[in-house]
């Protein structure tokens, strides 16, 4: 952009934020299928890492999941003692659940009276705001 956005105008601001979402969804949206691109073709070589002179690109396993079906085999084998340094077993547990207010039911209560709208608007905490921009019609 040639001019400081600070000189533009409201109107010319709106256009170049959509312009410039449009723009960056494009890119985003490309550079993840690019990666799939990448990583599926790691994966039919059987490689971890793509030399290349300008950056380090490696295929990171993900964090695993556990089949406790199978973990569960481990019972028999491993004795008590050394299971229970990283095994837990199923069992109740008593949890102190903090209160709650469904507000969608607790804002008609105003309808009580002026004390209980005004500690129902006191208690509300506005969040934070965010700009939106949309196409019209849609």
């Amino acid at each position: 952009m040639d001019r400081d956005v600070n000189t533009l105008t409201d109107e010319e601001l709106i256009q170049l934020y959509v312009d410039d979402s449009d723009q960056a969804t494009y890119y985003r949206d490309r550079a993840g299928r690019v990666g799939l691109i990448l990583q599926q073709r790691m994966e039919e070589r059987g490689a971890t890492a793509i030399p290349d002179e300008h950056y380090e690109v490696r295929l990171k396993e993900g964090s695993p999941t556990w089949d406790y079906g199978i973990l569960g085999q481990l019972r028999e084998i491993i004795p008590p003692d050394e299971l229970a340094k990283g095994y837990t077993p199923e069992h109740e547990q008593t949890v102190m659940v903090p209160e709650s207010w469904n507000m969608t039911k607790i804002k008609p209560l105003a309808k009580y009276g002026n004390d209980v709208a005004t500690i129902i608007e006191r208690a509300r905490i506005p969040g934070r705001a965010r700009l939106s921009i949309q196409p019209k019609g849609e």
